[in-house]
């Protein structure tokens, strides 16, 4: 867990712990005095509490003093700050029997950068840990948990519904005489709460249900809104998530009629008027539509991923993330995807990944690249030519043009972290 630290990328310390950890580069020390800090990580520093050790091994720092130089790092116009630090290391090393240039060396692993202490670290793996072990034997209620705690965490609710899926957890849309306030399990599904489409928060969605319980499942549009009390901007975020398809058969339709029925909530109660004879006859709303609505009011939609749905005018030549595996090393492909990750590490590469309607593809951007096609790849959507690059038993690929890819308007945001 501490390798992924940004503080750990220094002096391309991760690079260095996977070699060596493999076995391709041997473990070394640039002083017999790094020893104790460093050996159980094979020279290399994955924590911030083993800088304050080798500030005290190697440069006779009280523990006190240690910790104020590795915080000195961290803080804003600290050439002159760090300046008298070096100086107090290099002494303290040198009445150890450490020679200026070794000195300077170690002193160049202490950066400002983000670390884990080891302590944390540790409990971050055990719950990694904890988390897999759930995911494993208990996907369900792994999956129920998570949607239950958004917004959360490094993924969006999109993507974890497409995860839930690959492991044979389907998610369903929201129902007003199914759902309660929060997401509840369904046998082998998840049934997305009330709460979770937007704009109807946590006390539109208990009061949805105190109605249901009070007077039974809802027969009605009219019946649903007659006795909710909801707004009307409410009301229409629910059709627009599919939670009142069990009472209306075409969504497009239940917001027309949703717009004739309203009527605002005051001391008297208002008459309940037939209004079929002033339905429009609409065309009825497509999948695309319905898809599109429900990404704006839930982020996701549920039974399908977006990209499914403009496959076939991307054309055979765009493969997909179920195709990319089967390429060869060097082979040049054409993906496209939806945005889900940007990561800019102590690494030279912007590290990319896109989602499609089978999985994920990684990419990596050089610099040169990414300065070139930035303003494209900060899209929601892309389409990326590139080449298969396969090392280590790793799969990337390598960014040489992208075009932006039109298809949604509110389309899930990206975890960027550059």
């Amino acid at each position: 867990m501490g390798a992924v630290r940004p503080g750990v990328g220094v002096n391309d310390g991760v690079q260095h712990y996977i070699r060596r950890r493999t076995g391709a580069e041997p473990v070394t020390f640039d002083h017999e005095l790094e020893r104790r800090a460093l050996e159980r990580t094979l020279g290399v520093a994955l924590f911030q509490d083993q800088f304050n050790q080798l500030a005290i091994d190697v440069g006779g720092l009280s523990p006190s003093e240690a910790d104020r130089m590795r915080r000195a790092f961290a803080k804003r116009h600290n050439d002159d700050l760090v300046q008298r630090w070096w100086e107090r290391f290099r002494d303290g090393a040198a009445s150890k029997g450490v020679g200026e240039k070794t000195a300077h060396r170690i002193f160049a692993k202490f950066n400002g950068q983000y670390m884990f202490p080891e302590s944390h670290a540790f409990a971050f793996g055990v719950t990694a840990y904890q988390a897999a072990w759930l995911k494993r034997y208990y996907p369900l209620e792994f999956y129920l948990g998570l949607f239950n705690q958004q917004p959360m965490g490094f993924y969006t609710p999109e993507t974890l519904k497409e995860d839930a899926r690959r492991h044979s957890i389907a998610i369903l849309n929201p129902d007003v005489n199914k759902s309660e306030a929060l997401c509840t399990d369904k046998g082998a599904a998840v049934r997305l709460g009330l709460s979770y489409v937007r704009g109807v928060g946590e006390a539109a969605a208990k009061a949805v249900v105190h109605a249901r319980s009070r007077g039974g499942p809802f027969v009605s549009l009219g019946d649903f809104m007659e006795r909710s009390g909801l707004e009307q901007r409410q009301v229409e975020d629910l059709i627009d998530a599919g939670a009142l398809d069990s009472l209306c058969t075409d969504r497009r339709r239940a917001r027309w009629e949703d717009g004739l029925l309203y009527r605002p909530v005051g001391r008297q109660r208002a008459l309940r008027l037939p209004v079929e004879q002033d339905l429009a006859d609409l065309t009825e709303a497509g999948s695309v539509d319905e898809m599109a609505r429900e990404y704006a009011t839930m982020s996701m939609h549920p039974s399908g991923h977006v990209m499914g749905y403009v496959r076939e005018r991307l054309g055979q030549d765009v493969l997909t993330s179920a195709d990319v595996p089967h390429v060869p090393d060097g082979a040049q492909v054409t993906v496209a995807g939806l945005v889900i990750r940007r990561q800019r590490p102590l690494a030279k590469a912007v590290f990319i990944t896109l989602e499609d309607e089978h999985g994920h593809i990684p990419l990596v951007v050089w610099p040169d690249t990414y300065a070139r096609l930035q303003h494209i790849l900060k899209g929601s959507f892309v389409i990326v030519t590139g080449t298969v690059s396969r090392r280590e038993g790793t799969l990337n690929i390598v960014v040489q043009d992208a075009q932006p890819l039109t298809v949604l308007a509110a389309a899930p945001r990206a975890c960027d972290f550059r």
